[in-house]
């Protein structure tokens, strides 16, 4: 069981024969006759719905036992993606829907933190940066210029903005949550 006031995002908690993952959680103090409340607002596992709800700081939930499991990206077919568990080599499906903003990242042998509940994937927690390859950009600068982007297209199919210095070939980490470029790789 965890209380209210203790709630934390990506926790998995059940609730209405339901299991829900905690998106968002605002805690307000009382005053001197008014009680505090926690405003949370929680994703269904299984429909994907949004719900918000009001709780009592002291309120009760029942934590929903996660299982962790690091599996690599072997490959897609049709709607689903398939991840390789590296020590039992067996795979695990995994929707498109699931997978959502990440899909861009994936690479052959990607290892990816997938969240099992009863066996079944539930959620999926991608590395804070990725490493892809430039498939062309404009020509190399190695002026001085502060502040000077320019596009460049990936092998993955997306274009960001790298630095003048950026060439055709190279390696470059890029943060995933924001899509932008971080630093080249050494050769």
């Amino acid at each position: 069981m965890v209380i209210a006031a203790e709630l934390r995002p990506h926790q998995v908690v059940r609730m209405d024969d339901q299991v829900w993952r905690v998106l968002e959680v605002k805690a307000h103090g009382g005053g001197a006759q008014t009680r505090g409340v926690v405003h949370a607002r929680f994703l269904n596992v299984k429909t994907r719905n949004e719900t918000e709800r009001r709780f009592r700081p002291e309120d009760r939930l029942e934590e929903a036992e996660i299982q962790m499991k690091s599996l690599t990206y072997s490959y897609r077919h049709g709607d689903e993606y398939h991840f390789l568990d590296p020590r039992t080599y067996e795979t695990t499906p995994v929707p498109a829907a699931l997978l959502g903003p990440f899909l861009p990242f994936l690479t052959d042998e990607l290892p990816v933190q997938m969240e099992f509940l009863v066996g079944e994937v539930i959620g999926c927690r991608f590395p804070d940066s990725v490493e892809l390859k430039v498939a062309s950009t404009g020509p190399t600068h190695h002026q001085a210029e502060a502040n000077v982007w320019k596009d460049a297209f990936l092998d993955n199919g997306m274009t960001v903005k790298v630095p003048l210095f950026v060439e055709t070939g190279d390696r470059i980490r890029l943060d995933v949550r924001t899509q932008k470029y971080l630093e080249r790789m050494r050769k």
